[in-house]
């Protein structure tokens, strides 16, 4: 349900000496309860589809510091319990053509599924109407609606990349015939009226052919992988949600094996001896109000409760809005305790010039638009309920 409240100033973030970003606030007509994601229009200059947990996928243009709601559709059979909902969108590479948009959302308690859809501005009952299922995964014994899909996004050359929890079955991220815990990388069906998909070939496991293993799978062992982006050079950053210990921030690059990423042998540094497959995550960082990125960051919450988030990779395509301080750089930070951090990659795939930029709470999605800029968007608290209005903000250079 949309309603009438504009929502600007009272989520504005205090000016802190030291920030290398703020954040102007971007009044939403009509504000979209429990914001999601956030995913730019191709081809536009400031167009965005903005989801709600509930199901509903509005589609707004930004002018100014205003966002026009231009139309709104549903994805059907979501199940919103807890941390379910619709979570993840992205379009197809080759939208220019064929209309494509993939969302990712829960359909119970137990499973996620990824559905293809037109999306067409003059008829957004195409929406609907064009809906095939591309996956899905789950398991009936799931104890809890915990660690479901999380981003979904597309490489240059059409492979859709998913990740999935492990659906707080920690063993099932061991398990290497299902897609649990898994980021999966699959070809999907674009013939009208189709679903389905098939393994990316170069998968290591479809490329061994192994019966033991599940060909869609590129990389296993996450538990919660709420939100990842990719970078110009094809490296995946992997925000992966902690049980009790650490948040970590892991790297997928894509080669000759399988990367594990430890979940549930270990949470946090790579259990000695961290030998491949197993993968030690780029940054990991612990719940403690003492550590390091909390200290810095002067307006952190008093609360221990972390999630990890990775918003974007920062590239600009004609004109640099950061004066260089985020070109090639991953944005990620911390849903509840608000610190906003980037980092660029080295050749080597190590951490460079990892520094603060801003504290913002409840981030659920960040987009590059044609104007240059990023966008982000927030859920309006740190838990899943109640619901309230989300934010939308075009982050700026700070002016200190």
């Amino acid at each position: 349900e949309l309603i009438d409240v504009a929502h600007a100033s009272d989520a504005e973030t205090p000016e802190v000496p030291g920030f290398v970003v703020d954040f102007e606030t971007i009044t939403l007509n009509g504000t979209p309860r429990a914001i999601t994601n956030l995913v730019h229009v191709p081809g536009t200059a400031s167009e965005f589809l903005i989801l709600e947990k509930s199901g509903g996928v509005h589609h707004y243009e930004v002018v100014g510091t205003t966002a026009t709601l231009l139309g709104s559709v549903t994805v059907p059979d979501v199940d919103i319990t807890a941390d379910c909902g619709l979570i993840s969108a992205a379009f197809d590479p080759d939208f220019a053509t064929n209309g494509f948009v993939f969302v990712g959302s829960c359909i119970s308690e137990t499973h996620s599924r990824i559905t293809r859809h037109v999306f067409d501005p003059s008829d957004y009952g195409a929406f609907a109407t064009s809906l095939v299922e591309i996956i899905t995964v789950g398991d009936p014994a799931s104890p809890e609606p915990w660690h479901s899909i999380g981003s979904i996004g597309f490489e240059p050359s059409g492979v859709l990349w998913a990740l999935f929890g492990e659906k707080n079955l920690p063993n099932e991220a061991q398990d290497t015939t299902n897609e649990l815990g898994s980021l999966v990388r699959i070809v999907p069906s674009r013939t009208t009226g189709v679903g389905g998909a098939s393994p990316a070939s170069d998968n290591p496991f479809a490329l061994d052919a192994d019966p033991t293993t599940n060909a869609n799978v590129a990389a296993y062992g996450l538990r919660s992988p709420w939100k990842g982006a990719r970078d110009a050079s094809g490296r995946l950053v992997i925000g992966d949600v902690g049980q009790s210990s650490y948040e970590e921030v892991s790297l997928f690059v894509a080669g000759a094996t399988t990367p594990n990423f430890g979940w549930p042998m270990y949470e946090g540094p790579c259990a000695e001896p961290c030998a491949p497959p197993l993968v030690a995550p780029l940054v990991h960082y612990t719940r403690s109000p003492e550590h390091p990125f909390v200290v810095e960051d002067p307006l952190a919450p008093s609360t221990t409760v972390r999630a990890v988030w990775v918003g974007a990779y920062y590239e600009p395509d004609a004109e640099d809005r950061y004066e260089g301080r985020l070109t090639n750089h991953v944005l990620y930070g911390d849903f509840c305790a608000g610190f906003m951090r980037s980092f660029a990659l080295t050749d080597e795939n190590e951490v460079d010039a990892h520094a603060m930029l801003a504290h913002l709470e409840g981030v659920t999605g960040m987009a590059k638009a044609g104007d240059d800029y990023l966008y982000v968007t927030t859920y309006g608290s740190c838990s899943a309920f109640p619901y309230r209005p989300g934010a939308l903000y075009r982050i700026r250079l700070a002016d200190h």
